[in-house]
């Protein structure tokens, strides 16, 4: 997208880009309070790749959590590059991250207003639509955790890409394709999701220009392909089978029984887009009470009922259909086809439910313009602001709670009673708060759940050892690498404590194999240097 073309669109709204980037900030400031937790640690905190600008090689082509030495085969190259960055000129200043999560999100909800523009007459609806999906609470997971810089980054080069095509249609000018598939791949490249751009793409060609060829979309489909090949070779970083899941086991084997646990979760949802309250980071999945779970098999014929309808009445509706084309698509990589590792989670709604605030908004109106009676309107207008007003201030309420860490993880797992990894995460709150006594109960909590949770036995060995007990410090140690290899503290705890009773022998093993399965960790190549001498 050429400068000049980005400079006409902001002086043509200046006034509503003004008011979307100050409803924006007003909205997230408290996010600046935010510590950097959780999966922070290993994308931030303790991530050696983005201390040193060395790594770029190591960046683009290993897993997103690899610069601390988890494997996974999740690839987001750019939004480690981006942390990096950060981490160059400010170092480890928790507000930095924030401060840059939240103006992506104002950035991607002025990209989506100008989006919205190519696809509604009024100015007005889109200014709404984007208004909407800037202040809704649905956003505040993505926005608060720094760790999902991918997310923002994926849909910022998504729209990109998707509004550059749309001028491209409209104009024949090769630079906005060229531009479209660059950020197409820098969309990819931050998160996977990116890749389904395609599908949208195709629905727009057939069912908003309505041309039959798609000719264009080669480049596109190229792209998808070559990523996808990239990924089940030298970017598969497990050797698995890509339609096993990304990276631990998933949910479920069976793809009917995906589908419908997912039709579950379609309807919960809905619920959080019109009822945004008791947001939490973790949720339980509603597993099938039965293999012919009733209340599944309803939600799932529902689902076939909305999509069939709007199959059939998409020359009546052709807007309406669009819509509902986006919010299905956007959800497809997370409905079950595949098998991924988190069946339902918050910040899967970020790319979607544009679709739905764009079918929501475009009702309203509708429903305005058939109003005959003044004093009706003002009553219709005057309840819209009510409820713009209300999703703020759920939104702003639902920022504190991520100021505090153990209040965050206590509201969790009150909602997500089998969630062990946010047991397992208050656990070390409380253990950094020095209350050990809390923080054994949950990490025994979080085993309860999840027997085989390698963090959880490690945290566990770390109790023993607080109270005397080595062996069973040694014997949790071992078992959390039996359960996960590479869960590389687990390694480091043990040598350590092999360092402190003197078996050199044993520590150099452990370091050893620290070393073999992140060659860059200087810490473990210290204490070798030491062992060895």
């Amino acid at each position: 997208m050429g400068i000049k073309n980005l400079t006409s669109l902001f002086k043509k709204n200046t006034l509503l880009v003004i008011i979307l980037t100050i409803a924006g900030f007003i909205t997230y400031k408290d996010c600046l309070k935010n510590p950097l937790f959780w999966d922070d640690e290993a994308t931030i905190i303790n991530n050696l790749f983005i201390r040193d600008f060395g790594y770029i090689k190591e960046i683009f082509t290993s897993g997103y959590h690899y610069g601390w030495g988890e494997k996974t085969n999740l690839y987001r190259p750019l939004a480690t590059l981006s942390l990096a960055i950060e981490y160059h000129f400010f170092k480890l200043n928790p507000k930095v991250y924030h401060l840059t999560n939240i103006i992506l999100h104002i950035i991607n909800s002025l990209i989506l207003f100008f989006l919205s523009q190519e696809f509604f007459s009024l100015k007005k609806i889109s200014f709404f639509i984007s208004l909407l999906y800037l202040i809704h609470p649905q956003a505040t997971e993505v926005v608060n955790y720094a760790s999902h810089r991918p997310e923002l980054l994926m849909c910022l080069f998504f729209l990109l890409s998707f509004y550059t095509y749309i001028k491209f249609t409209k104009t024949n000018k090769k630079l906005f394709l060229f531009n479209s598939l660059l950020f197409y791949i820098l969309s990819i490249l931050s998160k996977e999701m990116g890749i389904i751009l395609v599908l949208f793409l195709f629905f727009y060609n057939m069912f908003i220009l309505k041309k039959a060829s798609n000719k264009q979309l080669f480049f596109f489909v190229g792209i998808a392909l070559l990523y996808i090949g990239l990924r089940a070779t030298c970017l598969n970083f497990l050797g698995v089978s890509l339609l096993k899941g990304p990276q631990f086991e998933p949910y479920s084997e069976n793809l009917v029984e995906r589908l419908l646990i997912f039709s579950k979760i379609f309807f919960i949802y809905l619920k959080i887009f019109f009822w945004p309250v008791g947001l939490h980071m973790e949720r339980d999945i509603p597993y099938l009470k039965t293999p012919h779970d009733l209340w599944a098999i309803i939600a799932c014929l529902s689902i076939i009922s909305i999509i069939t309808i709007s199959i059939l009445k998409r020359r009546q509706y052709p807007q309406e259909f669009w819509e509902i084309s986006w919010l299905f698509l956007g959800l497809l990589p997370v409905s079950g086809v595949i098998p991924i590792n988190t069946a339902i989670a918050e910040h899967y709604l970020y790319l979607p439910s544009i679709g739905f605030f764009m079918f929501i908004v475009n009702l309203i109106f509708k429903g305005y313009k058939k109003i005959s009676k003044n004093w009706f309107k003002y009553i219709f207008r005057i309840l819209i602001l009510i409820i713009f007003i209300g999703l703020s201030c759920l939104t702003v309420k639902r920022n504190k709670e991520w100021n505090d860490p153990l209040t965050l993880y206590q509201s969790t797992i009150k909602y997500a009673k089998y969630s062990f990894r946010a047991h397992n995460n208050l656990g070390v709150e409380y253990f950094r708060k020095k209350n050990f006594k809390k923080a054994e109960y949950y990490f025994k909590k979080a085993l309860k759940i999840n027997p085989s949770y390698a963090p959880a036995l490690n945290n566990i060995g770390v109790i023993a050892l607080r109270k005397g007990k080595v062996k069973e410090a040694i014997s949790y140690y071992k078992k959390s690498k039996e359960e996960d290899p590479n869960y590389l503290l687990a390694y480091k705890n043990l040598a350590g404590l092999y360092i402190r009773l003197g078996l050199k022998k044993e520590a150099k093993k452990e370091l050893e194999n620290i070393l073999q399965r992140f060659p860059y960790d200087q810490e473990a190549k210290r204490l070798l240097k030491i062992i060895n001498k």
